[in-house]
């Protein structure tokens, strides 16, 4: 910590002398071979007043933040930091409720990109449209990371980007291997080897059923073979009718596999990281998730040499490789000084310059060129394969606003239960939109 400070105060005061030759604006910058920038300081409005902020962070971020805030504290130790952390569940109930009564935090997580899209909308978070030009993000970040960021702003740059997650197949190659399954390119190949799984004693597609999100997360790549990228947008964008054949497919496809097997046993008594747990210990040939499995093998099991990644292959409809995209969001009310700071903290939250810092877990960062870390390394090279092929879409489920999307989390369940059919479920979804939408 301290050769990073002295570093850091080195570089500061040979900026010094430069500002004193006639330079205006001061610009501290260190960065590690290809990255663009991380820890830097400006003059713009930044003084040694007392500023208090207050952020909100994801339950499993407690360590984390407690090492930024000590490295922040040691570079700005004027600026008192106050953490609340909660669950994604929670943070999203939380935002629209602190948001209607003035009282959200300084700086918060982003539970999606829908939440986004309405504080924008109604003024709630910061614009940093600006700062972005300035430090220039445009260049910066990948392109497709770039362009999210725009949509979910509204055309503006409203969230300060910290990683992306795809949503994918992480699969065994050891299982894989033992059963002779190449890496499918069609459906019909996919349900294939999740016959194969099945019939030699193996947990095919193994994804937690208690907790309905984690099921939910195929809705988005299925959904778009039956509806094409067109619809699907409309669709979770609640512009077109949910009682359509694109819908009722989707829902058949997931009982369809239900009933076949291809399902983990019991999995809808089973919760996500139980579900995981039976592809760690080589019960399960495969799951659709995201890095962070990646992540929980290498902290729980050592290594990650006998996983690999594919794109759930569809046929006829859209392609698009599924993402979400972690960000900060700025409260609006936030001084010019308050704001200054809280993107700072962001700014060390995000370096790549800091070991401590660069050596968590974070699979992804939309930073362009970016060391990324070696044990993540076997999805990278297929990942940016599809991206340019395909390119992306967000993982649009967690994008429905609470009630629409506990309707098709409920829905979806009595589907594979044989309770409902799927027309009826496809009704019910577009009931609860309109619902949504009157109460609005």
């Amino acid at each position: 910590m301290k050769k990073i400070i002295s570093m850091i105060s080195c570089v500061c005061l040979i900026t010094g002398i430069l500002v004193g030759c006639g330079q205006q604006e001061e610009n501290v910058s260190t960065s590690s071979a290809g990255s663009e920038t991380s820890l830097q300081t400006t003059e713009s409005s930044a003084s040694n007043e007392p500023i208090k902020l207050t952020l909100w962070h994801n339950s499993d971020r407690v360590d984390f933040a407690n090492m930024i805030t000590e490295y922040y504290g040691e570079l700005y130790p004027n600026v008192t930091l106050e953490h609340g952390y909660y669950t994604s569940a929670e943070i999203k109930k939380n935002i629209p409720i602190s948001a209607a009564s003035n009282s959200l935090p300084s700086i918060f997580v982003k539970s999606n990109g829908a939440t986004c899209k309405s504080l924008t909308e109604n003024g709630y978070i910061a614009d940093l449209t600006e700062i972005a030009e300035r430090d220039g993000w445009k260049d910066k970040y990948y392109s497709w990371i770039y362009d999210e960021i725009l949509a979910e702003g509204n055309g503006k740059v409203t969230q300060y980007p910290w990683f992306y997650q795809m949503f994918a197949c992480m699969y065994r190659t050891d299982i894989a291997d033992k059963l002779g399954l190449k890496v499918p390119t069609t459906m019909a190949e996919f349900e294939n080897n999740l016959a194969v799984y099945r019939d030699n004693g193996y947990a095919p597609l193994t994804l937690g059923g208690s907790s309905g999100t984690h099921i939910l997360r195929l809705w988005t790549p299925i959904l778009e073979m039956y509806a094409g990228s067109e619809l699907l947008d409309s669709l979770f964008a609640m512009e077109a009718d949910w009682r359509c054949e694109a819908v009722e497919s989707t829902f058949s496809k997931l009982k369809e596999w239900s009933d076949n097997g291809y399902f983990a046993e019991g999995f809808m008594t089973l919760g996500p990281n139980d579900a995981r747990l039976l592809l760690y210990t080589g019960q399960a040939g495969l799951t659709f998730d995201n890095g962070g499995l990646l992540q929980n093998m290498r902290k729980e099991f050592g290594g990650v040499e006998n996983y690999d990644f594919y794109q759930l292959p569809r046929d006829g409809g859209g392609s698009r490789l599924n993402f979400t995209l972690e960000s900060y969001l700025f409260n609006a009310n936030l001084s010019a000084e308050e704001l200054d700071y809280a993107v700072k903290w962001m700014d060390l939250w995000c370096s790549q310059d800091v070991e401590e810092i660069k050596d968590q877990e974070i699979l992804w960062t939309p930073v362009k060129n970016a060391p990324i870390q070696s044990w993540a390394q076997v999805c990278a090279d297929s990942m940016e394969t599809i991206i340019e092929e395909n390119g992306t879409v967000p993982n649009y489920d967690i994008s429905l606003p609470e009630s629409v999307y506990n309707v098709l989390q409920d829905v979806n369940e009595r589907v594979i239960l044989g309770t409902m059919s799927p027309t009826d479920a496809a009704a019910t979804v577009q009931q609860a939109i309109d619902d949504y939408k009157a109460a609005s």
